[in-house]
């Protein structure tokens, strides 16, 4: 489970880039979708301990982003939205369920569809073949 309690970003120049969030990303898939500038990278930099919050904590399965880095590091992944960026695959999807298999989930399991979800909570299914 990733928490987010109270958190704060804001840049050297004082441009806040996200403010105040609390929220609980509970264990398993999750994208994050959103207009370009609405905070998605930060978003992203802050659950794997790539920027630090100016206010507010993060955790992920107890453990405090800041204080356990590469603990945490080794818990979150990412993929890229953008086909053409991908790693391995094609598509997003092919590129978890490659992660999941390397850190030894079933190949059923870690085929199962991935679920999106926006910070206004609307939900959709992740694109299963490329752009």
């Amino acid at each position: 489970m990733i928490v987010l309690d109270g958190v704060t970003v804001i840049t050297e120049d004082d441009t806040t880039l996200l403010g105040d969030v609390t929220t609980t990303i509970p264990d398993g898939r999750t994208a994050v979708i959103g207009a370009n500038g609405s905070g998605k990278t930060t978003l992203a930099r802050l659950l794997n301990g790539l920027v630090r919050p100016t206010r507010g904590r993060v955790t992920v399965d107890g453990r405090d982003v800041a204080d356990e880095r590469r603990e945490v590091q080794r818990r979150v992944g990412f993929v890229f939205a953008n086909a053409d960026h991908q790693i391995v695959y094609p598509t997003p999807v092919e590129d978890v369920a490659l992660g999941l298999r390397a850190r030894g989930v079933s190949r059923t399991e870690a085929s199962k569809p991935i679920v999106a979800r926006s910070a206004t909570s609307h939900s959709g299914a992740l694109r299963q073949s490329p752009a």
